[in-house]
């Protein structure tokens, strides 16, 4: 695969190793280069590091929520990038993860053949 997405880096962080460790290997189908982290503050500073594009998170996690990560993230490096924040449900897991799993994967197709023609822009 070849495109936007392979000259695209992202940051993903998660707790729950079983759900991390299936979108690692999905993403590192599509992306350039894929950072993990297990929580926020282990993901604040892989950002720091790395300065990925996008960063995709959690928000209940153990050291520093998502929430808590994203705006040390916008207050700090005021970045022209995608945080997206999503909730793990705690009723009915399996099917957010299944219907969150197949909007990534139609996003990431999406994306693949229609690159945006301007920069992703802030959200928070």
């Amino acid at each position: 695969m070849s495109g936007y997405l392979k000259q695209t880096t992202i940051l993903y962080v998660e707790d729950d190793k079983d759900v991390r460790d299936a979108y690692k290997r999905t993403l590192r189908r599509f992306f350039k280069e894929v950072f993990i982290a297990s929580n926020g503050a282990e993901g604040l500073e892989l950002y720091k590091r790395y300065r990925p594009d996008i960063v995709m998170s959690d928000i209940k996690m153990p050291k520093k929520n998502g929430i808590e990560m994203a705006k040390e993230i916008k207050n700090n490096f005021q970045p022209d990038k995608l945080i997206e924040l999503f909730y793990k449900l705690q009723e009915n897991l399996n099917v957010f993860t299944e219907i969150l799993t197949d909007f990534l994967l139609m996003l990431l197709f999406f994306l693949e053949k229609h690159p945006p023609q301007i920069p992703f822009h802030r959200i928070l």
